[in-house]
Parts: structure tokens; C-alpha cells; sequence
């Protein structure tokens, strides 16, 4: 009996041949586009490799070709996912839970697609769902652990993560995310202990060699937490986000100078910046009101909302329009008195980099203010591509941030004393007169302890009066002026 081409590409796979696989799959779809089962099996082949865009394109097809399989669905909705798209993604799953809602897996999925957009309540009782399909599953057992810690409930969380390792002893993503929470209580020798457990199980995992180097950061042990770090960028050297966990800990080494911090960051705008800059419409009127963005994740009960708040509420709106772009996946009552003071407000959680990019394009932002740097859930991706004519970063980090898109770093002589300075930043600083932060005489209390799974620091700031404020929040036309693009060093 011949052989049929899905046996073929089953065996290849089975023999760890994915090349030859793919090659009987193309070969297959050119003979007969609507064998969806091959073309879900080529959708996998092209993800396992970060084909994502391509692989969603294939999935749709697979999804179009049979539209009663849930499993089609079920792939289609982690291929969105993965492309930055949770909303698209969520229904994909939703499709697939009604054709099959008796399978966990879909369940557990839909969990995680709910998580990226901030709806942690919905993802919580997804995982349950999971749980109750399958009580032994232990990758749902680590998911509800993390919307559990993101939710601020700790010790549930590492309930939880303790429950996957009981019934998955050697599961390593278990025993970093269990870390995490341990580090959230302020467990640091034990948070670096279970890091150290993971990487025993998997040598290779990036999350765990980020973990461990944010625990050892936080137990001041700088050098081995740069190790860490570097350990994990050499497994996976696009990832932006542990390249900022580096820098971040670097700024706390005092045996890194100004010149070599400034070298570290440029390596992140080598390794992440997008090169040729976008060209924007030249609206010269010097009348029009300005567009002016935000870009931040700590909108709620955070340090950095309470210099921004008093910025929102004294800009002209005669003279300024005002946008904010949120990363805060559950807003408390900060976010809201920052939301009203916005013209636009836009939640951005889940949001690809390339989305909030088209979005602020769309938006037609002229000045985009950074208050993140290279801090947690930062967007400096989109800086990078410079989504705005002219870009700014504030108030969130402590030193530059190395972007060659990023044209101005707002400062003063106290924090940035002229001459000292300046050499160290890829950035103009701007020194504000009379300091370059202010606090309203609001006291933000939080509602309940806010953690992250990433390390966050804001650099400390003398509070001035409200008359910094409005000093600050003035349009300043002649003082920001658009900067030609400068190429990376």
C-alpha cells in the first residue's frame, strides 16, 4: 500500500525530521489547498520556528477548510495569540470551547488569551474550568498561579504553582514561577533556591536565567545578576525585555561608569531599533493645537502616576491635546483620576508592539512621552521605530535609554548637573527650570500591593511645587523642535 502524503508527514515528524515534513506538506497543499489536516500540521512546522504571521495565515485556511474541528480552532487561537492579536484570539477559542467544551487544553488556552488582555477574573475562572476537566493538569495548575499573583492574591499563587510541582515534579517553568511569588514576599534566598531547581530540570529555560537574575539583582548581587542575564540573551538574543533587566541592573553596579552604561544601552538600540525612521506629515501651523502621548504602565497606585498626574491636569487644552497609552492590566481608582484628565486614553494590555505603533501613528501624536525607560512592561520598542516626529523619556528611569530615536531626556541641574552628564546620553537633556518633577498634594494610597514578574526601579526625585507643574505642562514650542534621525553608534 502506498504511503498518503499526511502518513509521510506524520512519519517525518515522528523521526524529528521537520524539514522533510514541511516539504511533504507544501508539496501536498500544491496538489489539493483544502487537506486541512496538512495544513494545520504546516501551520505548526512554520510557528516552531517563529514563522508566527505565516503560520496564523495557514491555520485560517485549515480553519476554513474544516470549520467543525475544534482542534483547528484551538491552534489558530495560540497562533493569534502569539502574533500580538488576544482579541481575535479569544474568539478563535471561544469557537473551538463550544465545539468541544468538555477539553481542558482549550480551556487553558482561552485562560492564558484572557490574561494577556488584562481580564484576569475571566482567566482565573477559565483555569478552574480547566481544573475541573482535569484535575491533575498541572500546566493549568501554573497558569491560575500566575493570574493569581497578578491579581495580587500571593499566597494563592503559590498554592498553586506548589500543586503543579506535586503532580509535575520536573515541570522547571513550575518552579521559576513559584520563585517569582516567593520573591513577591520578599523570600529571596528561597526565590533564587527554586530559580536554581528549574534550571537544574532545564538548563536552557531563558524564563528561569531571568528569574534568578531579578532575584539576585534584588539581593544586590549585581555581577552574578548580569551573568544570569547575558546567560539568557545568548539562548534568546531578540528578547528586549530581559535586555532591559540587564541595563536595569547595570545602573545599580557602581563599578559600571557613565561612558560604559551608555555603551550597554546603545547595544540594546543595536540589538532592538529599527534602523531607517518613518517619515511624518510637516504640519508647520503654528497655531494648532499639539498632540502630545504618554506612554506607561504604571497609570494605577505607583510612584511615577503621582509626578504625572499634577502634568495631566495642568497642560492649556487650548494649546494641548493630551493622550495617554496604558499598560495597567487592573486599573484602581489613580487610573481613573488619570483617565479623566486625558483627552484620549488607551488601553493598551495585550497590545503587540507593532499595534501600539500603527496606533499612535494613527493617532497622530507629535510629541511622545516616554515614563518607563527600560523599567518593567516597557514600550521602548515602539520608541525605537519612533512612532512620533518627536519623542521624550521622563520621570521612570534613571538613566538614558540609549534609543537614537529617542530625541530628549527631561532632567534638571540637580539631578543632570550641566557638563557632568551630558556625555553619558544618547539623548538631549533638557533641563527644566526649577526641577524637573512635581507632586500633587493628593496622597495615593493603594488599594492592595501591586507585584511584578520583572524588575522596577524609579530613580528618587526632590518634589517641588504645583508651579513646577504648570512650568512643565506648558506646550514649549521653541524648546522641542524635531531632531533628524541620528544612526545607532
Amino acid at each position: 500500500m502506498v504511503a498518503t502524503a499526511l502518513e509521510r508527514l506524520q512519519a517525518a515528524l515522528a523521526a524529528g525530521n521537520a524539514g522533510e515534513a514541511e516539504s511533504i506538506a507544501r508539496a501536498a497543499l500544491d496538489d489539493d489547498p483544502g487537506e486541512f489536516l496538512i495544513r494545520a500540521h504546516l501551520g505548526s512546522l512554520v510557528m516552531a520556528r517563529g514563522e508566527v504571521e505565516e503560520a496564523v495565515e495557514h491555520f485560517q485556511a485549515a480553519v476554513e477548510a474544516g470549520p467543525e474541528v475544534a482542534e483547528l480552532h484551538n491552534e489558530l487561537g495560540n497562533a493569534l495569540a502569539l502574533a500580538g492579536e488576544p482579541v481575535w484570539a479569544e474568539a478563535a477559542l471561544r469557537r473551538a470551547s463550544e465545539l468541544e467544551p468538555e477539553v481542558a487544553q482549550i480551556h487553558n488556552n482561552l485562560g492564558n488569551v484572557l490574561r494577556q488582555q488584562g481580564r484576569l477574573a475571566d482567566a482565573i475562572d477559565s483555569y478552574r474550568v480547566a481544573l475541573e476537566l482535569a484535575p491533575d493538569y498541572g500546566e493549568a495548575f501554573g497558569n491560575l498561579g500566575i493570574a493569581l499573583q497578578e491579581s495580587g492574591d500571593i499566597d494563592g499563587a503559590i498554592g498553586q504553582y506548589r500543586a503543579a510541582i506535586e503532580r509535575r515534579p520536573k515541570d522547571a517553568l513550575s518552579h521559576t514561577h513559584l520563585g517569582v511569588a516567593l520573591a513577591a514576599k520578599g523570600e529571596l534566598e528561597a526565590a533564587v533556591a527554586a530559580h536554581r531547581r528549574a534550571l537544574e530540570h532545564d538548563p536552557d529555560l531563558v524564563e528561569a536565567h531571568n528569574n534568578l537574575g531579578i532575584a539576585l539583582k534584588d539581593q544586590g548581587a549585581l555581577a552574578r545578576a548580569a551573568d544570569s542575564y547575558r546567560i539568557a540573551l545568548a539562548l534568546r538574543p531578540g528578547d528586549a525585555a530581559i535586555h532591559s533587566n540587564l541595563l536595569m541592573s547595570l545602573c545599580y553596579d557602581p563599578a559600571v561608569d557613565g561612558a560604559a552604561l551608555l555603551a550597554a544601552h546603545r547595544e540594546w538600540d543595536a540589538a532592538h531599533g529599527s534602523g531607517v525612521p518613518p517619515s511624518f506629515e510637516d504640519d508647520a501651523d503654528p497655531d494648532r493645537v499639539l498632540r502630545v502621548g504618554y506612554v506607561s504602565p504604571d497609570f494605577y497606585s505607583h510612584s511615577v502616576a503621582s509626578f504625572v498626574e499634577p502634568v495631566l491636569a495642568h497642560h492649556d487644552r487650548s494649546q494641548v491635546f493630551v493622550a495617554c497609552y496604558s499598560d495597567v492590566a487592573e486599573p484602581d481608582l489613580v487610573t481613573a483620576r488619570l483617565k479623566s484628565a486625558s483627552d484620549l486614553w488607551r488601553d493598551t494590555v495585550g497590545m503587540s508592539d507593532t499595534s501600539l505603533f500603527g496606533q499612535i501613528r494613527e493617532d497622530r501624536i507629535d510629541i511622545l512621552v516616554d515614563l518607563a525607560g527600560h523599567t518593567a512592561n516597557n514600550r521602548l520598542p515602539v520608541f525605537a521605530r519612533r512612532a512620533a516626529p518627536v519623542q521624550a523619556t521622563w520621570i521612570g528611569y534613571p538613566a538614558t535609554t540609549g534609543l537614537a530615536a529617542m530625541d530628549y531626556r527631561l532632567t534638571d541641574d540637580w539631578a543632570d548637573p550641566p557638563g557632568t552628564s551630558d556625555g553619558w546620553h544618547s539623548e538631549t537633556l533638557l533641563r527644566l527650570p526649577g526641577g524637573s518633577s512635581a507632586t500633587g498634594r493628593r496622597r495615593i494610597v493603594p488599594s492592595r500591593p501591586k507585584r511584578r514578574a520583572k524588575g522596577r526601579s524609579t530613580s528618587r526625585r526632590s518634589t517641588t511645587s504645583p508651579k513646577s507643574a504648570q512650568r512643565w505642562s506648558r506646550p514649549g514650542r521653541r524648546r522641542f523642535r524635531r531632531r533628524p534621525a541620528r544612526g545607532c553608534c
